[in-house]
Formats: C-alpha cells, structure tokens, sequence
C-alpha cells in the first residue's frame, strides 16, 4: 500500500513537472539565486550579505511557489482526466481518494522543491565567497523557512484546485491577495501568507545581526 501511494506520487509528480510553469519556476530560481550570488560578490560587508540573502529567499519564494500553485490549481481533476492519470490509477487499483492524497503530496513537494533548491545553491555560494560559516547556519534556517513556505503553498493550491475546481486559480487568488489587501485596510498584521512570509525572514535576517558574518 505503502509503495502504491509512493508510486502514485511519482505520477502526479511527474505529471507536474511536465507543465511550462515549473519549467519556468525552475529556471527562473536558478536565475535568482546566480543573481543574488553575483551581488554578494560585490558586496562590502556582511551587513550587504545578510539584507542580499533576506531579498534573494524572499524573492525566491515569489518566483518559485507562485508558477507552480497556478499549475496546481488549474482543475487537477479535468488535467487528470485528458492525460489518462485518473484512468491509469483507477487501472491499478487506486481510488480517487488515494490520488487526491498523492496529487497534494506531489504539490506540496513540487513547490517547496523550486524554493529549497536554488535557496539551498545560493545559501552555499554566498557563506563559501564570505568564507562565513555563521552565514552556512542561518542558511539552514532559511531551508525551513523555504520548506515551510513551499510545503504550505503547495498545500492551499492543491485545496483550491480540488475544491475550487474550474475557478481554482481564482479561489487562491482570493485567499493569498484578499487578505494582503485587507491587512492594509483594517491595520490587520500577520492574516496573510505573504505577510507571515515576510515576517519569517526578517526575523532570521535579524538573528544574523548579533552573531556576526565572516
């Protein structure tokens, strides 16, 4: 049982990762993270390193988890139904339930990969140009950071995609921006993701500060 839902995860995985959008979400990571390395190199004190890093991981977040929970919102059930997914797992005995589980493993894993990946490069690059191994550390921080971050996103769009359904991308769009928009409006604070993400990065960027870089 155990091996049938790993191997149906494998499926949605690949599935996903076929899609021009994670295409897309990888390649533009790997941009990012080459970016944010090339600056580091030039930067002039670990100060510099520390504020790139925060704007490299929260860009990162953006450009990694975004593409993929549009892919994985856009009506899971009808994608499944035109690539023969659905009939293939019914074929060897998995039930819808079972696939709705694997698709949203594969979401969750799917998202948080294009965001740990490059973070991880980045984070590696700029402690080795800095030779900072307190830079290194905080940048195992940043991983759960990213892990958490992909892992929730991918998590909400796969909701969104079931429940929402032909109007997926248009229920997350209503749960991650309708609540940005209204902290402004109410002088709400932390009701949103982007927020909360914001939040969880600035403080592992002001952690940095006493402890030091190079």
């Amino acid at each position: 049982m155990r091996r049938s839902f790993g191997v149906t995860v494998a499926l949605c995985r690949r599935q996903l990762g076929s899609r021009l959008a994670l295409r897309i979400a990888t390649w533009v990571g790997a941009l990012v993270s080459a970016a944010v390395v090339l600056a580091a190199a030039l930067a002039a004190d670990g100060l510099a390193l520390a504020a790139l890093a925060a704007d490299g991981l929260r860009l990162l977040c953006w450009v990694g988890a975004a593409p993929v929970a549009v892919a994985v919102a856009s009506s899971p059930q009808r994608r499944d139904r035109d690539e023969g997914v659905a009939a293939m797992c019914a074929a060897h005995g998995v039930g819808p339930l079972e696939l709705r589980r694997a698709r949203t493993v594969a979401a969750m894993l799917a998202c948080a990969a294009r965001i740990v990946v490059p973070a991880s490069a980045m984070y590696l690059l700029m402690a080795g140009l800095a030779g900072s191994a307190t830079l290194l550390i905080h940048g195992l921080g940043a991983l759960f950071v990213a892990l958490a971050v992909g892992s929730v996103t991918g998590l909400l769009a796969s909701a969104c995609g079931h429940f929402g359904r032909e109007r997926g991308v248009l229920l997350l769009a209503v749960l991650v921006l309708l609540p940005w928009v209204l902290e402004d409006a109410l002088a709400l604070q932390g009701v949103s993701l982007p927020t909360l993400v914001d939040a969880s990065i600035t403080r592992l960027t002001a952690a940095i500060g006493p402890l030091g870089i190079g």
